[in-house]
Order: structure tokens, then C-alpha cells, then sequence
């Protein structure tokens, strides 16, 4: 230390002197000069000398704080190296209001220490002389680790008050990197779970060091990965080890140590993770680790809010996307009913824009008719509701629309708003129309279609009376009287003219048969139905038992299945049976072993109708003709082999058709012949009594 260190006060000072040098000089002897420096030299607070922003006397604690060897290695070193530009500036403010030169109370600042690291120290400031010059006299206290601490976390909160996202993070980092003595500090999000693909969140990085990445995969051997699967990883000098694809940057940058915690949400959910990078030529701080997972606490929060957030916005952004592209108008209203939201379709309908509909606009669309009905419903404070409303368009067209609304509640039960969709039913709404009136007109044509068949009928029953009656008078006659000539005058007739009578006779009794046939059409057509469950089963041996007794000569062998079920009119049933089973009775006439069936078809669903079918062994028919079996006084074989009229298979058709059913046949020359039928959709449970 220079001789001139010592120097007496000024005479014009009064009271004691609390200045190191005022207490040396107060000693007498010389030896107390030496045990005060002595003294100095031991305090546990570094002491600065500084004339002219240079360090002119250092003593061993404060060569210890800064990071120097010794106190004589700081002489001479510019104290702006160590002391930020703005408090050195406030140094001199306080130094130059000294005017009794007592100490000033100390102020918190942040030291940089030789090796670049930060020390929170107290720092005093008092007056001295050092031999000619004015010298600052620094008194540095170091505060303790919960005051460090307890200053970087009001110093974090004072950063990131305000601050959400990003900005909280970047805030974040920034703060507590340089406290740390951190070289790099990193937060990161997982944005693919599957991959374990991380996105940036926030990075600092020390003067120097230049690593940023976007978006990355963890490799399998990172820090990175490891923090991710177990919450917690710490590398100590082998980062490079641990990352060979980037030892060579990181031991350009001096960097050769990892710590990271986990992110998780309050579900337990990873994340993230918050990572420091550091050297151990320049560690961290002490207690690091318990630091970084108080902050690693915050960040989790943040994290979780951002993730949410995100996914807020994702799913806003889809169900705009969803909403804008809907079909169908969408609308929400808040708890007292104004509108808050409406889709572009809504738009489209009622030819108003979004912001227009806000509040109670939407109403000013409603067609002035309803806009009352609208009201009346707000005013009962009805729940879910559905109605067709009519809207007016910007143009002037009247748009029905049917409107679903349904109320949202919160957990308490109270509303909160309603959502609602709007369907353009206008083309809808006008075919009902058009069909109520077609309806009408149809009713109307009906009537008067029913009148006219009344009379037709009328007129046909009184033409079936007129045929029954007064036809067959003369047939009679003419059928009798050629009996009478051809029993009374044979033997004055030759063979052409018995020939002759025998001609007029089956004529006549041909004419008969045709008459009966017709009148069985008719009736056939006019009858009254009554639809049972009928067995045709039943129905059918009735049948066979009279053509049995009318040509027992023919002895027919005859299948019928057990319990046929139609559900069918009895009577007009039996009129069916007994036109086919009298044709195939008929036409298997020629065959030595004549065969008749009557049998149904397996059904291919429950809901198909039942088919019939009766089948024979019989003459058979050309296919190529089959569409005039069914025609009134068609015939497919010559009179002279099979007698006929041609009314029964018409008979048949016109039958099955009231019934709501259908007939056809299927046949060969000389193969026998197969005819169905059904009696239209069978009822419900179609089933034969127990």
C-alpha cells in the first residue's frame, strides 16, 4: 500500500471520523498504523480505493469477489470493467453531495467479475484523500443467497408482469440466463407426440454463442430425449460426448455441461423442458438446480396456458372453417339474445352481413309476421325450440327457413347463450304447396272421376241384367228349338242338314258359356272385397273334389303343399284356383299321366309377397306369346283341341290386380306350363293359427 494511503483529516471536519484512514491516524503509535491495515486487509467486505475510474487499493476480499488473484493484480484495472456504466455514473452523483464525507448507505447493483460472471453485492460509497488526489472509497458487502435469489425472482416478476407467451418466455430467459452464469437456456415445446418433435419457445444466449434452432427431433443418446422420458437430465464436461454431431461447436464455444428439467402440466402431462448450457471453467451458480425447477414451476403454467390457448385457437380456427362451409345458416346469441355470431350461409339466406346481424339487427331480417312470434318467444323464455320463420332478403324475396335453437348452460345451470341453425326450406315450403294444391285438384278430379265410374258401373250392372236376361231368351230358344227340329225331324234331314243343327246348337251354347264368362268378369271387377287370412290349401281341395266329380273319366294326380296363407278376398280367391286349376285339369287331358301342383316360392326377404304357383304336366304354350294369355278372348290353342273362351286367365289378372299383386306364366310346347301369382305385400305377422 503507498505511504501517502495515511493522511490526517482535514482540520475543518468536526465529530469522529469513521473513515479507515481517520482511524489509522488516531492511533499514536506507529505500530497501530500497521494493525488496522492489518485489519482492512482481514475484513470480510472488499474494500476499492479509486482515483480517476482506476483501482488504486484493493484489499484480499475484494480480490476474491471480483475473481483476482491477488489485490495487487486488480491495481491499475478500470473499475468500468466490473461496475455497470449506470451505477459508476451514480457513483460519482452521490460522491459529488459527500460534502461531510460520511459514508453513504449502500445500494444493491450487480458486479461483473473478471471471469465475465455476476456477484449482487451492497455497495457503499464514502469520501477520502490518496496523497494530493480525491479517491472513492467502495465498500462492497456481498449479500447473502436468499437475498440473491429473493432479487432475481422480483427481478424475473418485474420483467414478465404483463407479459404472456412468448413474451413471458423470452422475458424468462433472458433474466435468468446471465444469473445462472448460463452460456445458453433454452425453452422448448413438444408439438408431435408420436415424433417427440420440439418446437423454440424462448432461447438467450451469451455474448458469442450463436446456437438457434427452430424445430428439432431429440436423437436417441441426447440430453434432450433423456429429460423428456425421466423429467430430469445434468451432463457434467461431456456434452460432447453425449452430441457428437456437435462436439466441435461446442468446444469452439467452450461449452461442455447440460442441465434440463422437465415441463409438465397439473395432469401430469410432458411439455417441454427448460435447458442450460454452461462450461465448467465458468459454473453455475450456486443451488442452480433448485433455481431453475422453481422457475421450470412458472414455466409449466405458462406452457400449459399457451398449449390451451393454442388449441383454443386451432379450435377456433376449425370450427370457422367448419361453420363457413356449412350447408346450413349457423347463428349465436348471447344469454339475453344478441347476436354475436353468424356464418357465412346465414349471410347467404337472409342477404344480411355479419356485422349488420350483430346486436338485435338479425331481427330487421325477420318478415314483419313472425317478428312478433320471434318476440313472443323470447318473452316466455322458451328452452330448445324448433319453428319454420320466414326472412326477408336484402332483395325483397320471402325465404322460409326452419330454425333449430338449443340453449348452452353453464355448470350452475344458468344460461349463457344459445346456438342455432337456419335451413333454406323456401323450395320445400313451395312444393308442399304446389302439392296441397295438386292434392286438392286431385280430390277434386276424384270425385267427380267416382261419380262418373258410379254411373258406369250403373250403367254396366244394368248392361250385365240386360245380358243375363234378355240374351239369353233367344239362346234358349234357338238352343231348344234346333233340339226339337233335330229330335222330331231327323229322319227328314240329311247328314249336312243334322250337321247344320248340331252347328246352331253348340253356337248357342258356346254364346251361353261366353255370357257367363263376361258376367264373371264383371263381377270379377265389381265385387266388394273383404281381406282375411285365407288358407289356399283349403280352398284348393274344394276346387279339385268338383272338377273330379265333373270328369271323374280324369284322373289327375294333385299335389297341394299344407297351409298356403294369403291374405286375400275368400270368394274372388276361389275364382282364381278355380280358373287355373280348371285349366290345368284341361290341358293335361292328352297326357297318360296327367300332373297337378299348387305350391309357393321360398321368399328371398320377409317383406317380399308370398308367390303361388300351380304347375302341370300339361300341352304347354309358346313363350313367344305369353303377352296375349292374359287378354280377354285370347287363346293359344285352336278350339277343336281345348274348348274355351279366353276369359279366364283375364279373369286371373284382373283379380290378383285388385289385390295389389301381379300374374305371369312360364311354359314350353309340350313341357307343361307353370302360373303365379301373388296377392300384393303380405300383412304383419302373417302366420297360421295355433
Amino acid at each position: 500500500m503507498p505511504s501517502n494511503f495515511l493522511e490526517p483529516p482535514s482540520p475543518q471536519a468536526t465529530g469522529p471520523d469513521p473513515r479507515p484512514e481517520a482511524l489509522l491516524q488516531s492511533q499514536t503509535a506507529p505500530a497501530s498504523c500497521d494493525y488496522f491495515q492489518r485489519a482492512i486487509e482481514l475484513l470480510p467486505d472488499g474494500i476499492l480505493v479509486l482515483t480517476q475510474e482506476r483501482i488504486r487499493y484493493a484489499n484480499a476480499a475484494a480480490a476474491r469477489q471480483l475473481g483476482y488473484p491477488s489485490p495487487q493484480a486488480m491495481l491499475g484495472q478500470e473499475i468500468s470493467r466490473h461496475i455497470p456504466t449506470i451505477d459508476l455514473t451514480d457513483l460519482h452523483t452521490r460522491a459529488a453531495v459527500e460534502t461531510d464525507e460520511v459514508p453513504s448507505t449502500g445500494q444493491e447493483t450487480t458486479l461483473t467479475r473478471c471471469d465475465g460472471s455476476r456477484l449482487s453485492v451492497e455497495l457503499g460509497v464514502a469520501w477520502m484523500r490518496f496523497g494530493a488526489e480525491v479517491a472513492l472509497q467502495l465498500h462492497l458487502r456481498v449479500k447473502p443467497r436468499e437475498q440473491q435469489i429473493e432479487r432475481i425472482f422480483e427481478t424475473v416478476r418485474r420483467a414478465t408482469a404483463g407479459v404472456c407467451g412468448r413474451e413471458f418466455f423470452q422475458s424468462l430467459v433472458r433474466e435468468v440466463g446471465p444469473f445462472l452464469n448460463a452460456i445458453r437456456i433454452f425453452v422448448g415445446q413438444i408439438v408431435d407426440r408420436r415424433t417427440q418433435r420440439i418446437r423454440t419457445v424462448a432461447h438467450w444466449n451469451a455474448a458469442g454463442y450463436t446456437e438457434y434452432v427452430e424445430e428439432f427431433t431429440p436423437q436417441i443418446t441426447s440430453p434432450a430425449l433423456e429429460t423428456l422420458q425421466i423429467g430430469y437430465c445434468e451432463v457434467d464436461g461431456t456434452l460432447s460426448m453425449r452430441e457428437p454431431e456437435r462436439a466441435d461447436f461446442y468446444r469452439a464455444a467452450g461449452v461442455d455441461s447440460y442441465m434440463a428439467l422437465s415441463l409438465r402440466a397439473a395432469d401430469g402431462r410432458t411439455l417441454g423442458y427448460i435447458s442450460v448450457k454452461y462450461s465448467r471453467q465458468r459454473p453455475l451458480i450456486p443451488h442452480a438446480t433448485a433455481i431453475l425447477q422453481l422457475f421450470a414451476s412458472r414455466a409449466s403454467a405458462e406452457l400449459e396456458r399457451l398449449e390451451i390457448e393454442e388449441a383454443l385457437r386451432t379450435s377456433e380456427t376449425r370450427f370457422r372453417a367448419l361453420s363457413d362451409s356449412s350447408p346450413v345458416g349457423i347463428f349465436q346469441l348471447d344469454h339475453a339474445r344478441q347476436c354475436t355470431y353468424v356464418n357465412q350461409r346465414w349471410s347467404e339466406i337472409t342477404g344480411m352481413t355479419a356485422q349488420a346481424a350483430r346486436g338485435d339487427g338479425w331481427m330487421e331480417s325477420l318478415h314483419p309476421d313472425d317478428r312478433a312470434r320471434v318476440l313472443a318467444t323470447r318473452a316466455a323464455n322458451a328452452g330448445d325450440y324448433n319453428a319454420e320463420r320466414r326472412f326477408v332478403n336484402t332483395e325483397g324475396q320471402v325465404r322460409w327457413v326452419s330454425v333449430r335453437v338449443r340453449v348452452l348452460h353453464q355448470a350452475d345451470g344458468k344460461i349463457f347463450g344459445y346456438v342455432g341453425t337456419m335451413d333454406d326450406v323456401t323450395e320445400r315450403v313451395m312444393a308442399a304447396e304446389e302439392i296441397k294444391r295438386l292434392n286438392s285438384e286431385l280430390e277434386r278430379r276424384v270425385i267427380e272421376r267416382t261419380t262418373q265410374l258410379e254411373a258406369a258401373n250403373a250403367e254396366l250392372e244394368s248392361f250385365s241384367y240386360s245380358v243375363s236376361h234378355d240374351l239369353r231368351s233367344p239362346l234358349r230358344a234357338i238352343d231348344g228349338f234346333s233340339r226339337a227340329i233335330e229330335e222330331d225331324y231327323q229322319d227328314r234331314l240329311d247328314e249336312t242338314g243334322c250337321d247344320y243343327l248340331r252347328r246352331i246348337r253348340y253356337a248357342s251354347q258356346h254364346m251361353g258359356h261366353l255370357i257367363d264368362d263376361l258376367i264373371r268378369l264383371s263381377r270379377a271387377s265389381r265385387m266388394e272385397m273383404h281381406r282375411e287370412k285365407i288358407d289356399l290349401a283349403v280352398l284348393a281341395a274344394d276346387v279339385q273334389a268338383e272338377l273330379r266329380v265333373l270328369q271323374p273319366q280324369h284322373a289327375v294326380a294333385f299335389e297341394c303343399a299344407p297351409e298356403l296363407w294369403a291374405f286375400a278376398d275368400r270368394a274372388l280367391a276361389r275364382i282364381v284356383l278355380q280358373n287355373l286349376l280348371s285349366n290345368a285339369w284341361k290341358y293335361t287331358r292328352r297326357q297318360p299321366a296327367p300332373k297337378v301342383e299348387l305350391a309357393t316360392l321360398a321368399k328371398r326377404d320377409t317383406n317380399d309377397a308370398q308367390i303361388f304357383v300351380v304347375r302341370d304336366n300339361g300341352a304347354g304354350f309358346d313363350m313367344r306369346y305369353v303377352n296375349k294369355l292374359f287378354t280377354p278372348f285370347q287363346r293359344l290353342h285352336s278350339a277343336n283341341d281345348f274348348e274355351g273362351t279366353g276369359i279366364g286367365l283375364a279373369t286371373v289378372r284382373r283379380i290378383v290386380a285388385r289385390h295389389g299383386g301381379r300374374a305371369w306364366a312360364e311354359s314350353a310346347p309340350g313341357q307343361g306350363a307353370a302360373f303365379y301369382f301373388t296377392f300384393g305385400e303380405n300383412p304383419p305377422l302373417l302366420t297360421p293359427p295355433v
